[in-house]
């Protein structure tokens, strides 16, 4: 049986958003703990050279789900 391109990617992309939900949760969880304004947190960057941690969000978000916009177009477009 042949591998499909749906089934080669739509599921990676479904993981990759949510362990992406899992890290804003994750980094709410940190801010009410230690007192830090969201707002520090969404502009953080991991290194001087990297886009703000609000980027990186969008980015695979945008990213993916476009992706899986397409891919579930083709898809069901050869139903």
């Amino acid at each position: 049986m042949a591998l499909s391109l749906y089934a080669a990617t739509i599921p990676s992309y479904r993981q990759i958003l949510g362990a992406v939900s899992g890290l804003l949760r994750t980094a709410q969880a940190f801010c009410a703990e230690k007192g830090i304004a969201h707002e520090e947190m969404i502009h953080a960057r991991l290194a001087p050279d990297m886009l703000p941690f609000a980027y990186q969000v969008k980015s695979t978000a945008v990213h993916s789900l476009g992706a899986i916009e397409v891919g579930l177009t083709r898809f069901r477009g050869r139903s």
